[in-house]
């Protein structure tokens, strides 16, 4: 007699499940709860043949049965409809949209203000570079001349 390699046992516990999620979804039913309202692990691992430590043990079973969970429901809530999930993510991707739409418009405004900004500095160099010629100007005379003229 051979044994099962881990990654056989592996692949035949995930096929186990998805033929138990098939089942679930053909009759209507959803995942079972236990009395502290979780998924009954144990439950589900008895219907699909193997130990419920699989769930813990193996990351990617674990994240499955959680999407599967949100997906199918359990026995007291609803699954996601996928119109439902899509209207979720409508939703989320209108606010996202509107927000940046605001962080544009500030940025904008920011951008007009700092143009605004510079075309004054501009302005006030030149009349300081005009001021500070007509001062060298000034001083040149002054010393030539001796005289004080001012413009």
């Amino acid at each position: 007699m051979s044994k099962i390699s881990a990654v056989e046992k592996g692949l035949i516990n995930k096929q186990r499940y998805a033929d138990y999620v098939k089942d679930l979804e053909s009759e209507g039913k959803k995942f079972p709860l236990n009395q502290f309202g979780d998924v009954n692990l144990t439950e589900v691992a008895e219907a699909c043949g193997f130990n419920r430590q699989v769930f813990f043990r193996n990351k990617t079973m674990k994240q499955q049965l959680d999407d599967d969970v949100k997906r199918i429901g359990t026995e007291l809530t609803e699954g996601e409809k996928p119109d439902d999930a899509l209207a979720k993510k409508a939703k989320a991707s209108s606010e996202q949209v509107n927000k940046l739409m605001r962080d544009l418009a500030v940025a904008e405004e920011k951008v007009s203000a700092l143009q605004q900004q510079i075309m004054q500095l501009e302005l006030e160099n030149k009349r300081l570079k005009n001021n500070n010629e007509e001062a060298a100007a000034s001083l040149d005379h002054m010393l030539a001349t001796g005289r004080r003229f001012t413009l």
